[in-house]
């Protein structure tokens, strides 16, 4: 997540690239410790949803269905993993502002990944946590704004 996080404060493509390369070996050492991981799999999506951000142009055709079925497959290893639910927004989201549709899909998300992170408890402090701004921010900014 560190070196996702750090992919948003460079410029370059090739050094976003780099962080994000960086994070997706992370998430692998992962899956080799703890195989078909929900919270894993957001992560490599949310990797891949970055990529795509760095170049659409160029990525949209690989990385958007990627991302979409990273997404859809932490939600089915675990339907109450938050940050599935909103990652998978902003992807439904973004794809219905490039495809000119509406965001009814991605608010259904949102809502359901801010419900979900309203109610999750973990006692790991090790445990991802991050997420419940996120999905505010875009229930009021797209879905109460009618974006």
């Amino acid at each position: 997540f560190g070196y996702l996080r750090m992919s948003s404060m460079v410029e370059s493509i090739e050094e976003k690239d780099k962080y994000l390369e960086l994070s997706l070996e992370e998430v692998k050492k992962g899956e080799m410790i703890k195989p078909n991981d929900s919270e894993l799999e957001t992560m490599r999506g949310y990797v891949i949803m970055l990529q795509l951000a760095v170049d659409p142009a160029t990525r949209g055709m690989t990385h958007s269905g990627a991302a979409f079925a990273s997404f859809q497959k932490a939600i089915q290893l675990n339907p109450e993993n938050p940050r599935a639910h909103y990652l998978l927004g902003r992807m439904q989201h973004g794809t219905a502002q490039f495809m000119g549709g509406g965001s009814e899909e991605a608010c259904g998300s949102f809502q359901k990944a801010f419900a979900l992170l309203e109610n999750e408890k973990n006692d790991n402090p090790f445990a991802p946590s991050w997420g419940k701004e996120e999905a505010e921010k875009a229930l009021e900014g797209i879905c109460q704004a009618g974006e």
